[in-house]
């Protein structure tokens, strides 16, 4: 957790700097050598150190590629992603329960989860038939596309503009010559082109808002999650079993809450379940620490669970301190982000159209009681009241 923690902040300072693709493409190749390595540690302090840095590259690769994918998709999609990835959490866990099931050693558990991910050196064969002696790094690198936000900060309009087009082959559309005009005026935008560092987060207001916001949310609700992963080991029962209905159930719970996100939006539902590189930072304090809650059973039997309640209701109700981002557009600067859920002096009062200074349209303060009139309307004119009330 100490090398994830690390690994949050350090490959998402890379991943800024030389951007989302390589630094992905460096982390999965680093995290298959030292996963491999540590199954073949010889002492503690090797396994340690290998594991350390394996957290660091993993952490890299998963994150970096999250925000990668969620800057590559529109508004609508954006959900999708985000709970895609929520699933594909529950689904490698249930994978390693049954991996542990067969597997009774850790050395045979380690080296499997690694060469699990050797698939990948398929890009390599590939592009052997091709003839094209490139190294494998290169071969990934044609597959995996750059976030076309991360080309425009860089003032790179035309390699954006053909990730744009790839996209729009694979989906038979045609990119118009307002799309083009548009990546122009983002890239010659001056708050776009600025370089930003990991102080931005802080400087602003809002954004310290919101990073202190997400740092704590992240870090409490890390800290349940994993104690009660660990805790499923102390149920009665079946160690084995128990771990694996628990992330039978998570699978579950994660789509449930990609639905309710789509109903009711983002923050009900993140605050009644439970800055990326700097967030999970924080959150691994909670990873770290959640072990050592769980054996404050030896003072009081229910303390490890009151802890853990109280942490999870701390998070949920400090998400409601942040700005609803449901059918709202990616904020693509710092100013976007302080006018995020605001609206504009200029925008006029009868203005419902969806922007970054006005995310939500301007709803009728009456507008669920005259649904309910309208429902008592409907009811009366189709004779359900006297139906029901003739005997």
């Amino acid at each position: 957790m100490v090398g994830v923690s690390v690994g949050g902040i350090f490959f998402g300072i890379t991943s800024d700097r030389f951007g989302r693709r390589p630094t992905t493409v460096f982390c999965l190749i680093l995290h298959l050598a030292l996963s491999t390595g540590a199954s073949f540690a010889s002492d503690y302090v090797s396994f340690v150190i290998l594991r350390a840095l394996d957290g660091a590259a993993a952490n890299g690769a998963f994150y970096t590629a999250f925000v990668l994918a969620l800057e590559v998709v529109g508004p609508s999609k954006r959900n999708a992603v985000g709970m895609t990835a929520s699933l594909s959490f529950g689904t490698g866990f249930f994978v390693l329960s049954v991996l542990a099931y067969f597997l009774r050693t850790w050395r045979n558990l380690q080296l499997v989860q690694a060469l699990m991910m050797y698939p990948l050196l398929c890009y390599w064969c590939k592009c052997q038939r091709t003839g094209n002696q490139l190294l494998l790094w290169c071969c990934l690198m044609q597959v995996l596309p750059e976030s076309p936000r991360w080309l425009l900060s860089k003032q790179r309009v035309t390699a954006a503009k053909e990730v744009l087009q790839r996209a729009a082959r694979m989906n038979k559309v045609t990119l118009t010559d307002e799309v083009s005009d548009l990546l122009v005026k983002s890239a010659e935008s001056n708050e776009i082109t600025k370089s930003f560092t990991i102080i931005d987060l802080v400087r602003t207001p809002r954004m310290r808002k919101i990073t202190l916001t997400m740092c704590l949310v992240w870090m409490f609700i890390a800290g349940v999650y994993f104690g009660l992963i660990v805790g499923t080991t102390g149920l009665a029962g079946d160690p084995y079993v128990n771990f694996t209905i628990g992330t039978a159930l998570e699978i579950v719970l994660a789509i449930l809450g990609w639905a309710g996100m789509e109903r009711w939006g983002r923050k009900p539902v993140i605050a009644g379940s439970m800055g990326i590189g700097v967030a999970t930072a924080f959150s691994r304090i909670g990873s770290i620490s959640s072990p050592f809650v769980t054996l404050l059973g030896d003072v009081w039997l229910p303390l490890p669970m009151v802890t853990f309640g109280v942490a999870a209701c701390a998070g949920g109700l400090a998400v409601f301190l942040l700005p609803e981002t449901l059918g709202v557009p990616l904020p693509e600067t710092i100013e976007d982000v302080e006018n995020l859920g605001r609206k504009s002096q200029r925008d006029d009062d009868d203005d419902n159209s969806v922007s970054y200074t006005n995310p939500w349209p301007k709803r009728d303060p009456f507008r669920h009681v005259k649904r309910v009139v309208a429902c008592y309307q409907t009811a009366r004119d189709g004779g359900y009241f006297n139906s029901i009330l003739v005997p």
